[in-house]
């Protein structure tokens, strides 16, 4: 047997509020990612020459997200909730951006600053603004301390895993209830068709 049809009655009010906001901009992620995305590139990129910059946007965050409850909750439709499969393009940026903030800080420490004059030279004036070793010199030290940065980054990425253990045991387990209920309501229909 079926179950009987649902009666809705809405006021004439509510009726009204549904056109509204029907009517309003539909709601996308795809700039929230954007941002968030530009911002840790940001971070990555320029921390080295201001190392408060990951503090003021962890501030422009904080007051950032009760701008976009009050955006998403009075000029936004409300939005359909629908099945993705990940964020993995998001993921894949993030880890482009990453490799390339390890040659654009080996760039900025090497060769827009005076640390390898003062590592390689004992007699470093820092009155003087020339150049005192040889620019060669100064790209072989930003090369390998770029692929430092990178095989770090290797290091990292192979030696933590994408998803905690706790959560693949969750997700294991959700799994075989989901199976067990899955086989019981079959065995269900089975009794209830003899």
């Amino acid at each position: 047997p079926e179950p009987p049809p649902m009666s809705i009655s809405l006021t004439p009010e509510a009726l009204a509020s549904i056109y509204e906001q029907s009517l309003l901009e539909p709601y996308s992620t795809f700039y929230d990612w954007a941002e968030v995305t530009c911002q840790h590139g940001y971070i990555l990129f320029f921390s080295v020459l201001c190392p408060l910059a990951p503090l003021v946007c962890w501030i422009n965050n904080c007051l950032g997200v009760r701008g976009d409850i009050f955006r998403l909750c009075q000029f936004m439709r409300r939005p359909i909730s629908s099945k993705s499969s990940s964020i993995m393009i998001w993921i894949e940026i993030q880890k482009v951006l990453a490799y390339v903030s390890a040659l654009i800080t080996s760039a900025i420490l090497i060769l827009g600053t005076d640390i390898v004059d003062r590592w390689f030279d004992l007699n470093f004036d820092p009155d003087t603004t020339a150049t005192i070793l040889n620019p060669s010199l100064k790209i072989y030290v930003m090369v390998l301390l770029e692929h430092f940065l990178i095989f770090a980054l290797y290091l990292g990425r192979r030696m933590l895993p994408a998803k905690p253990s706790w959560l693949l045991e969750k997700e294991l387990q959700e799994k075989r209830s989901l199976k067990q209920k899955l086989n019981f309501f079959e065995s269900q229909k089975k009794r209830h068709k003899k």
